[in-house]
């Protein structure tokens, strides 16, 4: 689906991100008015329905993936930081009595509720990870989309490392704030552009070093957001942002074989991380908005 306009604003300018015709990270443009990052030319529908069923979710071929449906899941690095978002959520609504996670993947987040006494339930496009999460934790997953989801409201709705995978945001937030509670609260963590992390990649593009951009911008990212752009979209259906603040993910996964490029990579990241979270540029944001 080729969206030749903004999908934040609406503008029609753009600046590519990058101009090597050779990486993919150049069918990025910047919206002239907005700032916006998105793919264009937008990949179809059908191309990334196709794409996440054959994502490696459920961990056939990754062992970074296997790891998170094993016994130890949750000793895991990103384990751990479901973890955290969980007890985050919690913290946060100390009595929700509805939670659903859009993009529900593995399941460990709704597991976690679960376990707390929540009553959560997921929605999840591939088809075998919202088949393999029901197994593997008992938890309630739909399989699809939040706009083939059977009515109902909710106290809270979160969605982690989902928004940039969207080719229309506006489309799936308003959906969220139709399903959210008078007072609910939209949990969403996204990449932010603005990161120290991009700001490096871009830079080594630029000189030539193009293999951390290829693999960062790819077919799997479609919008990107900074913290100015993604409260825009949020105000714009009413959903009053309460705090955002900035996160830390383990991208060194990216990077994770035993070859000197590899192992130059993470230690690059390690400290590069560091310094991010000194001045608060980190590659993650999560935004905590409330619905009036």
């Amino acid at each position: 689906m080729d969206i030749p306009s903004c999908v934040l604003c609406g503008g029609t300018g753009f600046t590519p991100l990058l101009t090597s015709a050779a990486m993919q990270a150049s069918r990025f443009g910047r919206c002239n008015e907005c700032s916006l990052l998105q793919m264009r030319p937008m990949p179809s529908q059908r191309e990334v329905f196709d794409y996440y069923q054959t994502y490696d979710i459920v961990g056939e071929e990754h062992s970074y993936f296997r790891a998170l449906w094993g016994p130890d899941s949750l000793a895991t690095q990103e384990g751990m930081e479901i973890r955290e978002r969980s007890e985050w959520v919690l913290a946060t609504t100390p009595t929700p009595r509805r939670v659903l996670e859009v993009g529900s993947g593995h399941g460990l987040f709704l597991k976690l509720l679960s376990d707390a006494g929540v009553h959560a339930e997921g929605v999840e496009l591939s088809q075998r990870a919202a088949e393999r999460s029901r197994q593997a934790h008992g938890v309630h997953v739909h399989a699809g989309t939040l706009d083939t989801l059977p009515d109902a409201k909710f106290d809270v709705i979160a969605m982690w490392d989902l928004l940039e995978h969207v080719a229309d945001p506006h489309r799936l937030i308003a959906q969220a704030a139709a399903r959210l509670d008078s007072g609910g609260i939209l949990f969403v963590e996204t990449p932010d552009e603005a990161a120290l992390l991009d700001r490096a990649i871009l830079g080594l593009a630029r000189l030539g070093v193009s293999w951390p951009a290829r693999q960062f911008y790819g077919i799997h990212h479609l919008v990107l957001f900074r913290r100015a752009t993604i409260r825009r979209l949020f105000e714009e259906h009413d959903l009053r942002v309460e705090r955002i603040t900035g996160a830390s993910t383990y991208v060194a996964r990216s990077f994770s074989g035993p070859g000197l490029r590899d192992r130059a990579a993470r230690a690059f990241l390690g400290g590069l991380f560091g310094v991010a979270k000194l001045v608060d540029r980190q590659n993650k944001m999560i935004v905590v908005a409330r619905k009036a």
